[in-house]
């Protein structure tokens, strides 16, 4: 908790980036650091250690912004189309070519957030384009053709 109210003190957006998380993940890394730092008598390999997880902490962050916006481009969330149709062709195509592909892996096909994905297949059956067959675990979708 001491890196962020240090880090905060320096840059106030240090308060919503989560350090103390990042540093749990990589703990064992952590406290290695800290150890070579008492041998070498010097602090450098710790900074370096914490340098490293806040450039990892911002480079996830602006992923997910991109990510985010990039999906917030292609489908509001009021649902409204942005170049939502060409999405929506990719989509469509995924579910003809596996009708049980989950929608974790629809995602990762179209390059896009679970989300959004989640969002434009409700609008799809919201407007009768597709049917969910089935339990979410073993069913499969079906597109309803025109």
């Amino acid at each position: 908790m001491w890196h962020t109210a240090i880090l905060v003190k320096w840059n106030p957006i240090f308060e919503y980036i989560p350090i103390e998380s990042q540093i749990e993940k990589f703990q064992d890394d952590y406290y290695d650091a800290i150890a070579k730092c008492h041998v070498e008598g010097e602090s450098t390999v710790f900074i370096e250690f914490m340098l490293a997880q806040i450039d990892n902490i911002l480079d996830e962050l602006l992923n997910q912004m991109t990510d985010s916006a990039t999906d917030d481009a292609i489908l509001d969330a009021d649902g409204a189309n942005h170049g939502a149709d060409h999405m929506e062709g990719r989509l469509l195509s995924g579910l003809k070519q596996n009708p049980y592909i989950t929608q974790t892996d629809l995602a990762k096909e179209l390059s896009l957030s679970r989300r959004t994905v989640q969002r434009m297949m409700k609008k799809l059956m919201d407007d009768g384009k597709i049917k969910r067959v089935g339990s979410t675990r073993t069913g499969y979708w079906k597109i309803k053709e025109k």
